[in-house]
């Protein structure tokens, strides 16, 4: 199914079917298409042509948020914010509470493509209409704190980040916590905070990241930590020259000799978590993670 020439094949196919009439198969062809090639966006487009022949609202909707999903996923803003348009201009009866559903969405995504394109005031407009019609969303949060931030607005930021925090107390919400303790860390600093208190926001980021087994971004937060406090670089210095060059074994060696003497130091258990899942010892991993927590 996934050869261009058969899928132009079953698109011929479901055309003449319209030309016969049978648009219910003619649909029915063009979804079992869809689902076998879910990225095909050609397909898509003549099952939406179709629907909206068939005065199917709810078609046109489900099949536009997918279209929009998937020119987001390539790096086609513009093409994503064309679709969520045409869901936002449907005004058939029957269709009128499914896109009050998904408007909530549709507001968010417009604002995170807004600020990812530099409009951080334009993103606000459309963030807090996400928020008015469904609070209690931590992505939409996220995305407010994110733009205050840019706004450079740092109390409404931080009570945007702790609302996140608040949201993201259990395991499905871990990928929010980590992000809103990174940016509360940044924050803290651009305000001048005193690096003991700053750290521990960004230990707090890594220790998630840890649990979701995202080494490079525990990495990323290890690296703002030593920025922040370079004098605690010297004693973790082999380690961190081992897993630079990639030999996590050697450095998972050398923090174990560390732990011996410093077996409460936070950096050193998350290298060691970060070894220990690069190494697959996913088992050991988890001990460790339970370590950090104590």
């Amino acid at each position: 199914m996934t050869d261009e020439n058969r899928i132009d094949e079953w698109l011929e196919y479901a055309r003449v079917l319209v030309e016969r009439g049978r648009v219910a198969e003619a649909k029915q062809a063009l979804q079992k298409v869809a689902d076998a090639v879910p990225a095909n966006l050609k397909v898509r487009a003549q099952l939406i042509e179709l629907a909206r022949q068939m005065g199917d609202a709810t078609t046109l909707v489900y099949q536009y948020m997918d279209c929009a999903e998937l020119h987001s996923m390539s790096g086609n803003i513009l093409g994503a914010w064309e679709q969520y348009e045409h869901i936002l201009r449907l005004e058939a009866a029957e269709v009128r509470d499914l896109v009050a559903a998904v408007k909530p969405e549709i507001y968010l995504r417009f604002g995170e493509f807004s600020l990812a394109q530099g409009h951080p005031q334009k993103a606000l407009m459309y963030l807090r209409k996400s928020y008015e019609l469904k609070p209690g969303v931590w992505e939409t949060n996220q995305a407010l704190g994110r733009t205050y931030f840019e706004l450079g607005q740092d109390k409404a930021a931080i009570r945007e980040f702790q609302e996140v925090l608040r949201l993201c107390q259990s395991i499905e919400g871990w990928a929010g916590a980590a992000e809103a303790n990174r940016w509360l860390g940044e924050i803290f600093v651009r305000q001048g905070a005193p690096r003991s208190t700053t750290v521990v926001w960004f230990e707090r980021a890594a220790d998630h990241y840890s649990k979701l087994n995202q080494s490079e971004e525990m990495a990323n937060m290890r690296k703002r930590i030593l920025e922040l406090q370079p004098e605690q670089a010297a004693p973790d210095h082999e380690c961190y020259r081992l897993r630079a060059r990639g030999d996590f074994a050697g450095a998972l060696a050398e923090v174990d000799r560390l732990l011996q003497d410093r077996p409460d130091d936070v950096q050193a258990l998350l290298l060691r978590g970060e070894c220990l899942r690069v190494l697959e010892r996913h088992e050991e991993a988890l001990e460790n993670d339970r370590r950090l927590s104590r």
